[in-house]
């Protein structure tokens, strides 16, 4: 990156991926520990790991609390599952359902495409 024209580019595209996250994922004014669910989920998923809702709010950085309200959101929007653990009634599993990974599948994809000015 060597001058302002290639700067420019670059937040261009990143402000068009933000303004496409904001459009298909959220219109609240953060919606970055979404996000940052989402992901973890999808790392998770193509791991072939579970994750309990502890593990997912240590992976993602997010408090409990935070975590909750947003896990809460996107099952709402069927972007995740909830599912109980049958070991331990207090624990729950969360993965990312087939339309969440849809949706983080294309948000990666345009966040590359639009990062390829690097």
């Amino acid at each position: 990156m060597e001058d302002d024209e290639d700067v420019l580019d670059l937040v261009l595209a990143y402000r068009e991926h933000l303004r496409l996250r904001e459009r298909v994922l959220c219109r609240q004014a953060s919606c970055h520990p979404a996000w940052s669910l989402l992901i973890e989920l999808l790392i998770a998923q193509l791991r072939k790991e579970t994750l309990s809702v502890g593990t997912l709010t240590r992976a993602a950085g997010i408090r409990n609390t935070t975590a909750l309200r947003w896990i809460d959101w996107l099952q709402g929007r069927r972007l995740i599952e909830r599912r109980p653990d049958p070991q331990n009634r207090l624990r729950a599993f969360i993965t990312l359902s087939a339309q969440g990974r849809k949706v983080v599948k294309a948000m990666l994809v345009d966040m590359v495409a639009n990062f390829d000015v690097l």
